[in-house]
């Protein structure tokens, strides 16, 4: 665990190099991952964006999947096609996505569960306005 704060701090302190001005926002803080969920949020005009997504102590089989979705309305996502999907392999590990120039309004994190019965999920968003 001290090495996933280590290194999410790492990428935090890299990320804020670019502005001073930024928003951390916390999609997900100790959610439980034994059923498929979704976290959403708003992404403001002009936003550069950074997410990292952590998680813990899975058990079960470890084949869950996150996907990044995207939307201009809130009601219909579509899968953000500059990133892939992360398949979940390890009881414990982080995944980190960023993107310059994104075009929309909304952003969502789809996490399927598949076969992975218990674990705790952590994501933070980071957004800066572009320059």
């Amino acid at each position: 665990m001290k090495r996933i704060i280590l290194i999410l701090a790492v990428i935090v302190l890299t990320f804020n190099s670019y502005s001073q001005v930024r928003d951390d926002i916390t999609m997900a803080s100790d959610a439980v991952m034994s059923a498929d969920t979704s976290f959403t949020k708003y992404v403001p005009d002009n936003q550069t964006w950074g997410l990292t997504v952590s998680w813990d102590s899975l058990t079960g089989t470890l084949d869950g999947v996150l996907k990044i979705k995207v939307s201009d309305d809130g009601v219909n996502f579509a899968n953000y096609a500059t990133l892939d999907s992360v398949t979940i392999a390890d009881t414990t590990s982080f995944a980190m996505f960023e993107d310059v120039y994104f075009a929309h309004k909304f952003i969502k994190l789809d996490y399927t569960k598949n076969s992975i019965t218990y674990g705790k999920i952590n994501a933070l968003l980071i957004l800066k306005p572009r320059q």
